[in-house]
């Protein structure tokens, strides 16, 4: 007897699609409802980061952009709780009227399996697993760190001066809007070569609703020898490899995260 299961016409699937099939919601907005957003941009050389990036994107600076959330309340999970790490380039796609300027993220890291194989790495985002604790404070001192088999891969530190200006915060919340462009590759069966590729816009909102202004710097630690975390030891040192001219504009704020999945759509190839 032959099989049954079919693909429906109107319907959204992950693997495995003959359990995991349910009606497309047009409008779909996933809410993370209390996310402490720690921010900072990384001065680097642009000609080194420019080989990171593919060329379909023109490289406007660089820097780097690194975001450490702590994520709770998020709606897909029952409101429950996980933490990622991300550093981005800032990128634009496309010329003139039809340029689009937003985030590439070079990497994201999460602690939990399943916004890592039901959300937007099918969209083309760089997701891995690693640990990430909660973040610490001790008096403007605020810290956390990514480790995976107990090898500490990056440090993040915040100290705290002042608490941002009504206006400063007013001007964030204008800006709510962030594109992100995801990079979809699917290699063929022998995984020689890439039987297909696309780029995707992926629209995000982070609503600021306190926002505190600082210093900040994140460490990079290459697993020594490599094959302590051998799944993650050439990314990691990849993003080792960016010279660290400086630290700047790092913040923390208590914000509100929409991730915008109906409105992403495929650029052109």
């Amino acid at each position: 007897m032959r099989g049954k299961f079919v693909l429906k016409k109107g319907y959204t699937s992950q693997m495995p699609a003959h359990f995991f099939n349910m009606p497309y919601s047009k409008d779909n907005r996933v809410v993370y409802s209390d996310v402490l957003m720690i921010s900072l941009m990384q001065e680097t050389d642009l000609n080194i980061l420019v080989n990171y990036v593919p060329p379909e994107f023109e490289v406007l600076d660089g820097d780097i952009q690194w975001g450490y959330f702590n994520c709770r309340g998020v709606d897909f999970m029952s409101n429950g709780e996980y933490r990622i790490l991300q550093a981005a380039a800032h990128v634009r796609y496309g010329e003139g009227a039809d340029a689009i300027e937003g985030r590439y993220p070079l990497a994201i890291f999460e602690d939990d399996p399943y916004p890592i194989l039901g959300g937007r790495e099918q969209d083309g985002m760089p997701k891995v697993f690693a640990d990430i604790s909660v973040p610490r404070h001790v008096d403007n001192h605020w810290f956390t760190a990514v480790s995976l088999y107990s090898e500490t891969l990056f440090r993040v530190d915040f100290r705290e001066e002042e608490e941002a200006s009504a206006e400063a915060l007013k001007q964030r919340q204008m800006q709510s809007r962030m594109n992100a462009f995801g990079f979809r590759q699917l290699p063929f069966a022998d995984r020689e070569g890439y039987a297909y590729k696309d780029f995707i816009l992926y629209p995000q909102e982070i609503h600021m609703e306190k926002l505190w202004l600082g210093t900040g710097k994140v460490t990079i630690l290459p697993p020594d020898p490599w094959y302590k975390v051998a799944n993650l030891s050439f990314l990691v040192s990849g993003l080792a490899t960016l010279p660290c001219k400086r630290f700047y504009g790092a913040l923390r704020a208590q914000t509100t995260l929409r991730l915008c999945v109906s409105d992403s759509r495929t650029l052109s190839r």
